[in-house]
């Protein structure tokens, strides 16, 4: 992509959301997401991307552990979940996982894949439908690819799941956050409004290097 598609990019996604909401129109995640699964747009190792591919997932793979433990986690709630290959490799003994997605053939491919006693996974809109309590939900890459609305509606059908802890994708080095049409991406800051979150917890830096503009990619840590 040139150096002036990545300027005009903001912009674009801009018009695109302002386009939507003047028109009323309301986008749903399960027809968007199923496209893109569908046309394989996301390119990478994984049917859900290159966030879930083992260069981009490793470095996080290697810091849960330690803050599941520190949390006393037993209960997670994986939010999307995607494929759920990279959650599959993780090495914490958690009494009970649960993945949700809203594309059903993810959801088969990973119940397929990696189902099991201890690790269910559910068809599931995170922006609407009820969610089962967890003491953690993992919700990565995520609202990065949600409108502003949407995405203040997933968080607050999250903490009505009674659910302890939220870690939320952010980045914490951006100053700005810039609304967009369902399925597109941008960078988020989710301490700046329209999410106004207070700062996290604990900070998981994700060790980002595929783009030099979102080295800051992190996990952020909330109680909810």
């Amino acid at each position: 992509m040139s150096a002036i598609k990545r300027l005009l990019r903001p912009v674009v996604y801009r018009a695109e959301a302002i386009t939507d909401r003047v028109r009323g129109v309301r986008r749903e995640p399960a027809e968007v997401f199923g496209k893109i699964h569908d046309a394989g747009s996301w390119r990478g190792v994984s049917v859900s991307g290159t966030g879930s591919d083992p260069s981009a997932t490793t470095p996080v793979l290697a810091a849960l552990p330690e803050l599941l433990a520190t949390l006393g986690v037993r209960t997670l709630l994986d939010a999307p979940c995607g494929d759920g290959a990279w959650m599959a490799q993780l090495d914490y003994p958690l009494a009970r996982y649960i993945g949700i997605d809203v594309v059903p053939a993810v959801i088969a491919e990973a119940t397929a894949a990696h189902g099991g006693p201890a690790r269910e996974y559910r068809v599931g809109d995170l922006i609407r439908d009820p969610l089962p309590q967890a003491d953690l939900v993992l919700c990565r890459d995520c609202l990065v690819h949600l409108p502003f609305a949407e995405g203040l509606e997933a968080l607050a059908n999250v903490r009505r799941s009674g659910s302890t802890w939220l870690l939320a994708t952010t980045f914490p080095d951006q100053t700005a956050n810039v609304d967009i049409r369902m399925g597109r991406w941008r960078p988020l800051n989710l301490c700046l409004p329209p999410y106004a979150l207070p700062a996290p917890e604990r900070l998981l830096d994700e060790q980002f290097t595929a783009d030099p503009r979102y080295r800051d990619k992190s996990l952020g840590l909330w109680r909810l």
